[in-house]
């Protein structure tokens, strides 16, 4: 849940310290309506989020044995 916060901040980090980055190009393609570049910014993130999302969930079953037992409904 935070990894999406982070991604955001990243854009207001860019804005305030004059950097070049992602933040920058997607506030350029929201004042010039480019739905491609927004379009695609939005899956990539939302793909790099779940992905992030999945592997945090994995991990919590590996550490953790009752996670594990709910998860693969045994002890690993």
């Amino acid at each position: 849940a935070e990894l999406p916060l982070a991604l955001g901040g990243a854009f207001v980090i860019e804005r305030v310290f004059g950097l070049r980055g992602l933040g920058e190009a997607t506030i350029r393609a929201v004042k010039l309506h480019d739905l491609g570049w927004l379009m695609t910014i939005s899956l990539a993130t939302a793909v790099f989020a779940a992905f992030a999302a999945l592997c945090t969930d994995l991990l919590y079953a590996v550490i953790d044995r009752r996670v594990a037992r709910g998860v693969f409904g045994r002890s690993p």
